[in-house]
């Protein structure tokens, strides 16, 4: 939406005016790098895993009134002997200016771990700064 200009009605047409809009399916992208660093001894790290691995991620945003979807896709420790793959997919509906709520569904994909979570939850905005 950087450089989109503010959307205006056509004067002449009313079917135009109530045309689905297919660019607000677009989604804002972003990209993550980023690396593990495991320092001595570690009891937490199987057997043969380096101090060095890299994690990449490409996240996504939607934004439909109060309605924002969120698609996170991560790869961690891809140079690893067990590289682990997870997704997050967030929908969050704002009801006011104070008040929302969240759904979130989290898969983990991996040799040594793999998990399915779902959460949930509201939210209220006391004051602006709390």
């Amino acid at each position: 939406y950087k450089n989109a200009g503010e959307k205006k009605p056509n004067l002449y047409s009313w079917r135009a005016n109530q045309r689905f809009d297919w660019s607000v399916l677009i989604p804002a992208v972003s990209l993550y790098a980023g690396a593990n660093f495991a320092f001595g001894d570690n009891p937490y790290q199987y057997e043969g895993q380096s101090g060095f691995s890299p994690r990449f991620a490409i996240i996504t945003q939607n934004n439909w009134g109060p309605w924002v979807l969120v698609v996170n896709v991560i790869a961690d420790q891809i140079a690893q002997e067990y590289p682990a793959y997870s997704g997050i997919i967030t929908l969050t509906h704002s009801f006011s200016r104070k008040f929302a709520m969240f759904g979130e569904f989290q898969t983990l994909i991996n040799d040594l771990y793999s998990d399915e979570i779902a959460r949930g939850g509201f939210a209220y905005l006391f004051h602006k700064n709390f």
